[in-house]
């Protein structure tokens, strides 16, 4: 499903129940995100898959690792640059359309302390990018050929869509949705004990990343 219909169906003139359900879920996904931003007046998509290849988990806002080997004066300095090849920049343009909300800052957002980082490093699973590990080249086992998973295609379709997007009203709301993608280790997803206590800390860290970077108040039964 992390793909365009062409790329994840070989023949979608024969495997009509794939069409389908390709279209089904990214229907009911194009239709939260549409909702929330009527709602809300914004959008977070957070795509959670799974990777074995590290022991921190990742967070993927499109930045890459040369992008997060950046301080974080480079990353601020340069942020529009930055902002405009990541995952995050409509939530710049919810926080620049609404005057209330608190101030932007882009190393904050991404591994300082309004990031997911942080907050999850506080329920006590660590991550990249974070406080503690503020770019995937200085986490363990610091091998520079190590994997980054940055964000793919979902992550990137329903970012970064928006300006190519020629119906007026869908554009509108598109631009106000920003993404990240999540992936747990393979220590938390093959232990249940391990998973639940995740996945409680997973749903706080949400909660409380909304209520610092977008000034919403949500709940969630944990």
């Amino acid at each position: 499903m992390n793909r365009p219909l062409d790329g994840a169906v070989d023949d979608p003139s024969r495997d009509t129940k794939a069409v389908a359900a390709h279209r089904a879920y990214h229907g009911f996904i194009e239709e939260a995100l549409r909702w929330s931003v009527e709602t809300w007046g914004f959008a977070h998509l957070f795509d959670i898959h799974g990777q074995s290849h590290r022991p921190v988990m990742e967070f993927g806002f499109l930045l890459s690792t040369d992008h997060l080997r950046s301080s974080d004066e480079q990353l601020d300095e340069a942020a529009q640059d930055f902002l405009s090849k990541s995952s995050l920049s409509g939530m710049e343009r919810c926080h620049s359309s609404v005057s209330h909300r608190p101030s932007f800052c882009l190393s904050a957002v991404v591994r300082g302390e309004k990031s997911l980082g942080a907050l999850l490093q506080a329920h006590g699973f660590d991550s990249v990018p974070s406080p503690k590990y503020p770019s995937p080249s200085q986490t363990p086992p610091f091998r520079a050929d190590m994997p980054y998973f940055w964000g793919a295609w979902t992550t990137r379709h329903y970012a970064q869509s928006y300006p190519q997007e020629q119906d007026r009203a869908r554009r509108e709301w598109l631009g106000l949705v920003s993404t990240t993608q999540v992936e747990p280790t393979h220590a938390i997803r093959c232990d249940l004990e391990t998973r639940t206590a995740f996945a409680c800390a997973l749903a706080k860290t949400f909660v409380e990343f909304v209520k610092l970077n977008y000034d919403c108040e949500i709940s969630v039964n944990v």
